[in-house]
């Protein structure tokens, strides 16, 4: 798809992306999702390029396995989708890679489609043995998931529209449709980077200002109204500016959590189109670019509050067009292998350093750009066992009682963990209280016999600690171990 140097920097970027890495260190379906979906697309991609068979069953079996990861992968269907129409408009229309005639090409394209659809599906059959059961299971996995079902029969009711109007009207319509974009495909191209570009900007540029018109401060507690994402802190705005706003919060994890240089390679790149347009790799730029933020859009449908977790898939693309950048800055960058060495070290230098100072808590990285005052992402059990090898450092560990606001540390310890959130003070009473950030606002602790309390709860919370650990170099993400006084 691109020059191997340029293939060769994505595949450095990808691997020193703190969040991809943090991701790797745990169990979770979005271990697995994100390689699968991406090598979907890179399939999918080389497909559309050389219409090799091969790359027809790898996009259809890397599409199934990233179902089988996690139902988001349905995504692809429709990014697929949305690529190959791209590719109708973005390239000649009346030569579009070998096809003379758009109609021959949205016939192959759309029966190509299809097969993935249906491919990708029994692979998730197969492998996944309820489904071979109850069928309930299969749809529920894959066309009726949460991410799919409001839009599959819309969805494939226009890929049939295509394929009908291709076999019995030679794509009329669709020819004047497609020619007509071609003309203003510059245009598109601007528009996509002018509306990715002010995101960025707004979501950046807000933690410094002196007050941040973006929520910065418990967002996820406060965003939501009986489970139901409305955030309730934006209304008496305008209609036009809370969307905006709701967009970047959703953006802001995403955005924050990338390495610096990606974010100013993206940057640099959308300013280039905006001023002088794009002349190569067209599809991969429309693509990735217009797809950044319409995933944040898909998410406020879908009531879904983004965290680096959630919005995995965008990671690989992210570095995916930010060696696109490099190629659209140093084009002559190729031609130079010492150039490319001398490159590669000082980023891989740069990169370790920057990973060792947050190791081991990748998975919550937040670059400089965000100031530390401010935590957009959630410590997720970071902490817990660094809490436990304090307490177990402790003389006669085994006796140590504690009351935790995550399970998590309660795993480790040898002494023993009240597993209630209610203190019942003469039946158990502490040694230590270990507290973390996000239990601190959701989940303290209460007392069982209030009228035998020493002191209300938040004399607790106010105490200084013995032992703590900021995750991130954050003061304000933190898990600390309180002593239980009377």
């Amino acid at each position: 798809i691109i020059p191997p140097p340029f293939a060769v920097l994505t595949v450095v970027f990808i691997a020193t992306a703190p969040v991809l890495i943090g991701i790797s260190q745990i169990i979770n379906p979005d271990t697995l999702f994100w390689p699968f979906s991406f090598a979907a697309i890179l399939s999918y991609l080389i497909l559309l390029k050389n219409s090799q068979k091969k790359f027809l069953g790898l996009t259809i079996i890397f599409t199934g396995l990233a179902l089988l990861s996690k139902y988001t992968a349905n995504i692809l269907f429709l990014l697929f989708a949305a690529i190959f129409l791209a590719e109708a408009f973005i390239a000649n229309p009346r030569e579009i890679n070998g096809f003379r005639e758009i109609s021959a090409f949205l016939r192959k394209r759309t029966l190509e489609w299809l097969l993935i659809l249906a491919g990708a599906i029994l692979i998730y059959g197969l492998l996944m043995p309820a489904a071979l059961e109850k069928t309930k299971y299969l749809w529920a996995g894959t066309i009726y998931s949460p991410a799919l079902a409001p839009i599959f029969w819309p969805l494939i009711s226009v890929i049939f529209l295509f394929l009908i109007e291709a076999l019995f009207l030679k794509s009329f319509f669709s020819k004047k449709i497609f020619n007509f974009l071609h003309q203003y495909k510059q245009c598109l191209f601007k528009l996509a980077a002018a509306i990715a570009l002010t995101l960025f900007l707004a979501v950046l540029i807000n933690p410094w200002l002196k007050n941040p018109v973006i929520p910065l401060v418990d967002v996820k507690e406060n965003a939501f109204v009986d489970k139901e994402l409305l955030f309730p802190m934006l209304n008496g705005r305008p209609l036009a500016t809370k969307i905006f706003t709701e967009l970047a919060i959703e953006a802001g994890p995403f955005v924050f959590s990338l390495p610096p240089i990606i974010i100013f390679l993206l940057l640099a790149f959308w300013v280039k189109v905006l001023l002088s347009g794009l002349r190569q790799n067209q599809l991969l730029f429309f693509f990735i670019t217009a797809f950044i933020p319409a995933y944040f859009i898909m998410l406020l449908f879908a009531g879904v509050l983004a965290n680096p977790r959630y919005s995995i898939m965008l990671y690989p693309l992210a570095a995916f067009l930010s060696a696109l950048a490099v190629q659209e800055f140093f084009p002559k960058f190729k031609s130079y292998p010492i150039w490319q060495f001398a490159g590669l070290v000082i980023w891989l230098v740069i990169s370790s350093i920057s990973l060792w100072k947050i190791k081991p808590f990748y998975l919550n990285y937040e670059n400089f750009l965000l100031p530390r005052k401010y935590v957009l992402t959630d410590a997720w059990g970071y902490g817990e066992y660094e809490a436990a090898q304090y307490l177990n450092s402790l003389p006669h560990p085994e006796k140590i009682i504690i009351w935790s606001d995550r399970s998590a540390v309660c795993q480790f310890i040898k002494g023993k963990c009240i597993r209630d959130y209610k203190i019942d003070l003469p039946k158990t009473t502490p040694n230590y209280l270990v507290f973390s950030r996000r239990g601190s606002i959701r989940h303290k602790f209460e007392w069982a016999r209030p009228d035998l309390a020493p002191h209300d709860i938040f004399y607790y919370y106010k105490q200084p600690a013995v032992w703590e650990i900021q995750i991130g170099g954050r003061p304000s993400n933190v898990v600390k171990i309180v002593p239980f006084r009377r």
